[in-house]
């Protein structure tokens, strides 16, 4: 049976079970000693992270970053605890505390004590597993788990250390949020409705989409408003990033703009000046789900794995030189059509949206909801405007359509497409690409093949058109309506005199009147093997 000590009934001396810690009248208060007392009376509300080098303490939601204040006030405790136990000895064991515990005061032992206390496995933690429930959302008043929408009480066993200061409600509502997506929208309710499952999928710490939600539109149309609103929703979840994050820079940029990512799920860039170009590289990394390396100033590098959701927020769209895929896929592009007329526009609209923070918070977490059910699923609108910026940005493609004629049986040499592209370029105040960015992107078109013929590189399915020459294209869509390529095994000299250029396929002999023979050589109609 346990015997429950009391101010009447004290412990024995060096009793394991005395109140407040195992210390006893003949311990000797060293620093390790000290440190281990720290974390016996107040570890399950301390938790010390070695990568960021920073104490967290329980504040009742979370486990706060602590600048140091707060664990050295936990020491302080610590030792002046020491006092009501020694005050229940007999009097040598108790003068020999009290005076231990006096030299414990002092800030030299208590650093110590903190400092030793980090190497406590009780408290030390990997910054891994701190927020390492992708699918909870810390609030002012429990847990959200996403998955179901459902809220939990806080636990310490979850390892939360970020907060939304914003309290959930089912029944929660917010028309004047709804009236606003409406205003700027134009009531459009697909969009709105993807604008709701955007910002569902933001709260998470999910990056399968692998998207930049990119807010584009002419000053007065709401977008801060929108993007304003989301940051104060999502509190320690959402971060505005240095301004030119995603843009091309001179030189390489500080790896900090990086590790301020870590653990964000929600990351606003505001504005681009026009002229600038996308950082293509770079946002192919920051949106797809590979851990990324970086550090702080004057911290050493660290890894994370990528949780944050990139909303760029402009009036100017960035240049994009690529054509592939594998940016233009990442690109969705929100229309913001609507300019607000001056006499509608209202200062205090933030504020008004502010009150209403817990329906937003509801109206989120359902558009997470409808994410895991659907996907994001963007609307016409986000698909016509992408669609849109892409072609506005592909210079060599609007090169092709006023100086180029695509036919099969076109031919062109790389060095005169390059050199016309060239001059088209100055002419039209476009910047120049290098011959290799020109090539490369050439090769990304399925209309086009290159070739060698007589040492001089040949594009295939492409020529330039003279002067006055209408734009012909064959309306070949795809690669496969051309055959492979297929060397003539003649003499190059020997195939011109039939009209073969020593490159080609059976549609192209077919159309010229040859035919490949059993034996590779172009053969006129009737000719015999």
């Amino acid at each position: 049976m346990t015997t429950a000590y009391t101010e009447d009934n004290p412990p024995p001396p060096g009793d394991e079970d005395a109140p407040g810690g195992s210390v006893g009248p003949t311990d000797t208060l060293t620093e390790t000693r000290l440190a281990e007392l720290l974390v016996s009376e107040y570890g399950a509300d301390l938790r010390y992270c070695s990568e960021a080098r920073q104490w967290l303490v329980w504040d009742g939601r979370r486990f706060a970053p602590d600048d140091g204040a707060a664990v050295q006030q936990l020491a302080k405790a610590t030792v002046r605890d020491l006092y009501p136990k020694a005050a229940r000895l007999p009097d040598a064991q108790r003068i020999a505390l009290t005076k231990a515990a006096i030299g414990a005061e002092t800030k030299r032992k208590r650093d110590a004590m903190v400092g030793l206390a980090q190497s406590e496995p009780a408290v030390r933690i990997r910054a891994a597993e701190l927020d390492s429930n992708r699918w909870f959302l810390n609030v002012a008043n429990g847990t959200i788990d996403l998955t179901t929408g459902s809220l939990n009480a806080h636990r310490r066993a979850d390892l939360n250390s970020k907060y939304a200061p914003v309290a959930y409600h089912h029944d929660a509502d917010c028309p004047t949020w709804r009236a606003f997506l409406a205003r700027v929208f134009a009531d459009d309710q697909d969009l709105i409705a993807f604008v709701a499952r955007s910002v569902g999928y933001s709260l998470t710490g999910d990056v399968g989409e692998q998207v930049l939600f990119f807010l584009h539109g002419q000053g007065a149309n709401g977008k801060s408003t929108l993007t304003g609103t989301l940051l104060a929703l999502t509190g320690d979840y959402g971060k505005q990033s240095a301004p030119d994050l995603l843009l091309a820079k001179r030189g390489e940029a500080h790896p900090t703009e990086q590790a301020d990512l870590a653990g964000a799920r929600l990351v606003v860039t505001q504005e681009v000046e026009a002229g600038r170009y996308l950082a293509e590289t770079t946002v192919k990394q920051l949106t797809g789900g590979d851990r990324i390396k970086a550090r702080f100033m004057g911290k050493d590098f660290f890894e994370f794995s990528p949780t944050h959701k990139l909303w760029l927020c402009a009036n100017h769209k960035p240049i994009v030189r690529g054509t592939d895929n594998a940016i233009w896929r990442r690109l969705m592009l929100v229309p913001f059509n609507v300019t607000i007329p001056e006499q509608e526009r209202d200062p205090d609209l933030p504020q008004k949206l502010r009150a209403e923070l817990p329906g937003i918070l509801r109206w989120a977490v359902l558009g997470c909801l409808d994410w895991q059910r659907q996907g994001l699923q963007p609307p016409d609108a986000v698909r016509a405007a992408s669609a849109e910026y892409r072609n506005d940005q592909d210079t060599i493609g609007h090169f092709l359509d006023e100086r180029c004629t695509l036919t099969v049986d076109a031919r062109e040499t790389a060095k005169d497409l390059y050199a016309d592209f060239k001059q088209w370029c100055e002419a039209n105040g476009e910047r120049v690409p290098s011959p290799k960015v020109f090539g490369a992107n050439l090769g990304d078109r399925s209309r086009l093949l290159k070739g060698k013929i007589d040492g001089r590189v040949v594009w295939r399915g492409i020529r330039l058109r003279v002067p006055g020459e209408p734009c012909q294209v064959d309306g070949v869509d795809d690669q496969s309506t051309f055959e492979a390529p297929t060397p003539c095994t003649h003499l190059v000299s020997e195939g011109r005199e039939k009209g073969c250029n020593g490159l080609h396929g059976p549609q192209e002999a077919r159309s010229k009147g040859l035919f490949p023979a059993g034996d590779g050589y172009c053969r006129e109609p009737g000719e015999e093997g």
